[in-house]
């Protein structure tokens, strides 16, 4: 049985790498991301590569908060795997590790 605590940790790695991929495939669908991208005088280019694409200003300010998010919700996603593993991921009572499995078991050492 998996707790409440690591269920909600599973749940925002998923999210947050979700999100990521996310953000990788709309970059790549309207040209870029607003992060490398320039916004000067009215006129908004996301930049993907070197090659620059002219957007409207809500899509560019969509691209620069979907990319924050995105890159943000990497790191929690990295926080989270390490918190799930540090308090015992799905192990249970029940369940106990396995410390010497792995490719050599006790004989590889």
């Amino acid at each position: 049985m998996v707790s409440r605590h690591h269920r909600a940790l599973q749940i925002v790695s998923v999210v947050g790498i979700a999100n990521f991929l996310l953000f990788v495939a709309i970059a790549g669908a309207i040209g870029g991301d607003a992060l490398n991208g320039t916004g000067a005088g009215g006129r908004y280019y996301l930049d993907s590569h070197g090659q620059k694409t002219e957007v409207s200003r809500a899509v560019f300010v969509y691209s620069q908060v979907h990319a924050v998010s995105a890159f943000a919700g990497i790191i929690l996603s990295m926080v989270a795997e390490v918190a799930y593993r540090a308090t015992g991921g799905p192990h249970t009572p029940d369940r106990p590790r396995k410390r010497d499995s792995g490719p050599w078991g006790k004989e590889g050492r």
